[in-house]
């Protein structure tokens, strides 16, 4: 295989290993030293950097729940109430 080739690959397995290290790092007990036993060609740039990876990959399941919060409540408070509706009909309602 040529250099050019292999490159390319390359290039086509970034995004494939970047789909899996944040789904490792992700869980709890995986930090980015243990990922870079398994993928010694991630490259360490700062502590930093890992602690964002760790961070971001930690919470990004609830980010996802909170911005499907964020478009449900955005859709809700577009209906409108009718004019004409009897709150006396439903049970449980105060003021």
């Amino acid at each position: 295989m040529s250099i050019l080739t292999s490159k390319w690959m390359l290039l086509l397995l970034i995004p494939i290993v970047v789909f899996f290290v944040l789904l490792l790092v992700g869980q709890k007990s995986v930090k980015m030293s243990k990922i870079r036993e398994i993928w010694p060609e991630i490259e360490y740039v700062s502590r930093e950097i890992d602690e964002q990876i760790e961070i971001k990959a930690h919470y990004k399941g609830y980010l996802k729940k909170q911005a499907a919060d964020i478009l449900a409540f955005k859709r809700d408070e577009n209906l409108k109430i009718p004019d004409n509706l009897n709150y006396d009909q439903f049970s449980g309602l105060s003021n």
